[in-house]
Parts: structure tokens; C-alpha cells; sequence
């Protein structure tokens, strides 16, 4: 998603960028007011771009699909060197690099840039959804009431994004199936995902539809 300083945006009169030729646009023109009101140590723009799996590949490709290109075709022949695939390319080294990008921004995880979009330094980011959880909270961001989010931004073709999920399961050839089975149970397990909702996303629709995420009262966990 892409989440934005909405103080920022409105002290600027900047529209959320629809499109990436938008977003480019908004990075020069937030930067430059930045600058102009002396705002030091901030800039207007970050996304992942360390190279692996679950860091600069869960960015660009979907850049890439939203230009209409892909990563394999039908057949798993590798095609990413198609021009549309080129020239999302182009479009992410300009969105994630040089004006308007913080310092080592070839290099940056995903965990130093939900660090400095918390930190104020930082006005607008490409992350990863469950990054709400660590910014609605007044001891965790000092942006906590500052901040807003928007679906990622459109391609020529459509608009894309990285899904990613994680799951339990019991190994077949395993020698202890009913402690594992008790594991899961726990792991997945109301209680447990309370612990766990202040970090990530629950896996459970109760708490989403609960107030946990308020911070004002105890959760409603009867459903």
C-alpha cells in the first residue's frame, strides 16, 4: 500500500498519486517543498529496494505487471526482459532512486523504512499493509495521527500488488503429529493472536472486526 504523511499532502496541496507518473511527480514537487521550508533529514519518498526475495522483488514486480509485463510466461520461459517489463523498470530505478529518496536507498529493507516513515523522516512509502500496526500507536511513531494510506499506485495495464502469506501445517512423515497438532492449535489461536497484533495481522476476522486496533478498550473477542 502506499502510506503518506496526510499533513504533509495537505500543508503541500498534493494530490495521492494515482498513477506512477504521479508518484514520480509528487517525489519532485514534495521534496522541493521540504527543502524550501528547511525540513532537514526528511525526504519525500522510500521503498524496498535490497535485492531478495521479500525485498526489492515484492516492489518491482508489481511495477512491472502494472506496465503489462511479467515475470515468466505460459510456459515458465523466463520474459522479463520484455520492453514493457524495461520499461517499468526504468520507472521504478526513478521512483526509488535519486531525488527525493533518502541516503542508501539502493539498499533499503523493510524494516528501515517502516523505522523512518515512524520517525517522521520519511513522507510517503510503499509497505507492506500490516505496517498500520506499528504506526496507530503514540509510544511506537510519533506520527500516529499523522499518517494515511492508499492502494498502490496504477500502471498503463492495471494495478498491482505483492501478496504474501504464511501457513501451518503438520508434515506427513512426521513423528509427532498430535504435538504438532496442539501447536497449531495454540499458534492459531485467539489468545496467541492478541499477543501478536501489536506487530503483525491477525490471521482471525473476530479481530479485525474487534476494537483492538483502537487502543481505547479491551477487544470483544466473543465472536
Amino acid at each position: 500500500m502506499f502510506f503518506y504523511r496526510k499533513d504533509l499532502f495537505q500543508r503541500y496541496e498534493l494530490a495521492v498519486p494515482d498513477t506512477y507518473e504521479e508518484l514520480l511527480q509528487m517525489k519532485t514537487a514534495l521534496q522541493m517543498a521540504l527543502e524550501r521550508d528547511e525540513m532537514q533529514n526528511m525526504y519525500a519518498f522510500a521503498s524496498r529496494t535490497r535485492a531478495g526475495a521479500g525485498m526489492n522483488t515484492w516492489t518491482v514486480i508489481p511495477v512491472i505487471r502494472a506496465y503489462g509485463g511479467a515475470m515468466m510466461d505460459e510456459s515458465l520461459r523466463p520474459v522479463f526482459n520484455s520492453p514493457q517489463a524495461k520499461h517499468a523498470l526504468r520507472v521504478y530505478r526513478d521512483m526509488v532512486t535519486g531525488y527525493g529518496s533518502p541516503p542508501g536507498a539502493q539498499m533499503l529493507n523493510f524494516h528501515e523504512i517502516r523505522e523512518q516513515f515512524k520517525a517522521g523522516r520519511l513522507a510517503s512509502v510503499i509497505a507492506a499493509s500490516d505496517l498500520f500496526a506499528e504506526m496507530d500507536s503514540p509510544e511506537e511513531s510519533v506520527i500516529w495521527d499523522k499518517w494515511e494510506a492508499a492502494p498502490m499506485p496504477r500502471g498503463p495495464r492495471t494495478r498491482a500488488t505483492s501478496l504474501w502469506s504464511w501457513g501451518f501445517a503438520v508434515n506427513a512423515s512426521g513423528q509427532h503429529k498430535d504435538a504438532a497438532w496442539l501447536f497449531l492449535q495454540w499458534a492459531s489461536s485467539k489468545e496467541t493472536a492478541m499477543l501478536l497484533h501489536h506487530d503483525d495481522a491477525p490471521a482471525r476476522t473476530s479481530l479485525w472486526h474487534s476494537d483492538v486496533y483502537d487502543y481505547l478498550d479491551a477487544p470483544d473477542l466473543s465472536v
